[in-house]
């Protein structure tokens, strides 16, 4: 990647970290999921800013890739990339939580470049691989990203999805784990220890990359760029949960929280802002 491409996905990624924050401050006193938010910030940024087919002027063309966030309380990073794609207006999304409009914890509108509504937890993989099974029954070229955090594997749904799309030879399938160690119970380790979590996935038949630094826009791109053949691919970005801000970077409290205008002025603050 040349130096201008890459210093436009991290000055992207900076934005959408900044407009997170800035959500989190308009959701008021009913707090907002931020910490996990944080954590996928570059992964959005390389997603949307450099990997995926889509098109926001026509959010329904039949050729565009499939992006299935099953990482619910990763939204305060999701709805910023839209934004930044051309999907959201500002005013659509600096009224998030806000009664009466759409942008809220599971929304489903297609037209603004939403494919899922996560609602709950375990159930995006099985829902990727049945889009990504229809498009190789029916000739389709698209591709179909899912991003989940390590909690979710906690389900057992998701680890028989896994089987499956390994069975049916989903190299059109492409997941994204978010390992930021947190869970809403607590570090995944102690709720339910994922262990090796790469072996484990390439014993389910996926090719499978495990990225040091989930947080470097240049581990991501190369990550991106693999083209897997005959299997599923999958990527484990190790990140930091509540990244770029230090009160709430690997703080189990910040899974959600409520954004103070104190905390709101130090969180600006430390990002440059």
């Amino acid at each position: 990647m040349d130096a201008k491409k890459f210093g436009e996905l991290r000055e992207l990624a900076d934005r959408i970290r900044i407009t997170a924050i800035e959500m989190a401050y308009v959701a008021g006193n009913k707090g907002a999921h931020l910490g996990g938010s944080l954590s996928s910030v570059e992964i959005f940024a390389v997603l949307y800013g450099s990997v995926l087919k889509i098109d926001p002027m026509n959010p329904l063309w039949e050729k565009r890739d499939r992006m299935i966030v099953g990482k619910e309380h990763g939204r305060l990073s999701e709805y910023p990339a839209l934004y930044e794609s051309g999907f959201i207006s500002k005013d659509i999304l600096m009224n998030y939580m806000v009664d009466g409009n759409i942008l809220a914890g599971h929304p489903l509108i297609r037209e603004f470049g939403m494919e899922y509504s996560s609602c709950s937890l375990g159930m995006a993989l099985p829902v990727s691989v049945g889009i990504a099974l229809n498009g190789k029954r029916k000739g389709k070229d698209y591709r179909v990203f899912t991003l989940m955090g390590d909690g979710e594997l906690d389900e057992g749904s998701m680890w028989e999805a896994f089987m499956s799309a390994a069975h049916y030879k989903l190299d059109n399938l492409i997941a994204i784990v978010d390992r930021n160690h947190l869970s809403s119970d607590g570090y995944t380790e102690k709720v339910m220890a994922l262990g090796d979590l790469k072996g484990k996935i390439q014993k389910f038949g996926w090719d499978c990359v495990e990225i040091e630094n989930g947080h470097d826009i240049g581990q991501l791109v190369d990550a991106f760029s693999y083209s897997p053949s005959g299997r599923p691919y999958a990527i484990i970005a190790n990140t930091i949960k509540g990244k770029g801000i230090s009160f709430a970077e690997n703080n189990p409290n910040w899974h959600h929280n409520i954004m103070t205008c104190d905390l709101y002025a130090q969180a600006l603050k430390e990002l440059g802002v």
